[in-house]
This record gives C-alpha cells, sequence and structure tokens, in this order.
C-alpha cells in the first residue's frame, strides 16, 4: 500500500510537470484526475482535486466538440468522414469521462451535443 502510494504521488508529480509545460492536453487533465481519485481514498481534499481535474478535461472535451461540429459546417467532403470520426471518438471519451465524474460522486451531467 506504501508503495502504491509513493508511485501515486510520483504520477501526480510528473503529470504536474507535464500540465505546466502544456495545459491544453486534455489527456493530462484526466490521467491526474485518475491520479488523484487513486489517492484518495478516504481523503476528501484528493477527491475534490481529482473532481477538478476530470471536469475540466470534461469542458475541454465539450469545447472540442463544440469546434469539430462547427468545422464539420464547411468541411469539404473529403474533410466530412475524418470529422465524423474525430466526433464519435469524442463522443466515447465524453462517455469515459463522465463515468468518471459519476463515480466520483458528480452530479452534473455533461452538456454533450449528441445527435
Amino acid at each position: 500500500e506504501r508503495q502504491k502510494q509513493a508511485c501515486v504521488a510520483s504520477a501526480i508529480s510528473v503529470l504536474g510537470s507535464l500540465l505546466a509545460q502544456n495545459d491544453e492536453v486534455i489527456e493530462i487533465w484526466y490521467l491526474t484526475g485518475c491520479a488523484f481519485c487513486a489517492q484518495a481514498g478516504s481523503d476528501n481534499s484528493s477527491k475534490d482535486s481529482a473532481r477538478h481535474y476530470v471536469k475540466r478535461a470534461m469542458e475541454m472535451l465539450v469545447d472540442t466538440q463544440k469546434a469539430v461540429k462547427q468545422q464539420q459546417q464547411y468541411a469539404e467532403d473529403e474533410e466530412e468522414d475524418e470529422l465524423e470520426e474525430q466526433l464519435e471518438e469524442l463522443i466515447c471519451q465524453i462517455e469515459d469521462v463522465q463515468a468518471k465524474l459519476d463515480e466520483l460522486g458528480d452530479d452534473d451531467e455533461a452538456e454533450t451535443m449528441e445527435d
């Protein structure tokens, strides 16, 4: 258990460094939230931190989804399939992140743009 906590603390440290370098990578926000979740146990501050990072990942995913939908309006035919693939992938990621938020006890539903 102590070794696991040391690994989690190291992961949080590395992920924090990555966020400091580039805070626009959704996966880093999500993984940081997962690391805090692994650390949480009965520690409410870690759970709050986990929720913060996972919520930010969700916000970024929803913003990206909106941007891709906007791009679709002006896309050429050959771009259309690629954008549709991106949207499908984003929807899957949003569902995964929402599941993590639910696990953390978050009631806020994602405002997805599913048709």
